[in-house]
């Protein structure tokens, strides 16, 4: 019981990541945190591939992990990768859903999918979050009635909340 949250609503992915982090970050201290889906296994060598991502959270930045596409798709994120890291590379741009023929572009300038799992430092996404969704910062910050923070908030996804306007922060690791 102690380690389950419970929304008060469904708001999509940035609300529900906000309460987590906060908990976390509450209980731990800074912190990294994975958010992967609940029905996704997971193997060794992208158990390792998140392992090593920890350093880029540590350095300050957003991870997201990417996958290559394999035809055009409307109904993903796209990554597109700029400077080469140690483990990954930065991302020039992280678009959601684009129409099919900005999809076909970017598969031609090798962006990744973005898989909607991500590896967040605490300190980091709060300090992103308070620069590209103030008013979710602010409401999630100065509450600690979960109810009525739900009430303040939007319905957002984190691709649209934060990944789409961190300007230095996020990074992408190809997953296979």
């Amino acid at each position: 019981k102690e380690n389950v949250l419970i929304e008060p609503e469904g708001k999509n992915t940035l609300p529900a990541i906000c309460f987590g982090m906060k908990e976390i970050r509450n209980l731990f201290g800074p912190s990294n945190v994975g958010i992967f889906s609940s029905d996704h296994v997971l193997d060794s060598k992208a158990m390792q591939t998140i392992s090593d991502a920890g350093s880029l959270a540590d350095d300050g930045y957003l991870l997201t992990f990417g996958i290559q596409p394999t035809s055009p798709n409307t109904g993903y994120g796209y990554i597109k990768p700029a400077e080469k890291l140690d483990i990954g590379m930065q991302v020039s741009e992280f678009r959601e859903k684009p129409d099919e023929e900005t999809a076909r572009r970017y598969i031609e300038e090798g962006c990744l999918w973005n898989s909607g799992m991500f590896l967040f430092n605490t300190q980091t996404f709060f300090s992103e979050l308070a620069k590209a969704a103030p008013e979710i910062y602010e409401s999630f910050e100065q509450n600690e009635d979960i109810n009525q923070v739900y009430t303040e908030i939007p319905s957002i996804s984190v691709d649209y909340g934060i990944m789409e306007k961190s300007q230095e922060v996020a990074a992408a690791i190809q997953m296979e």
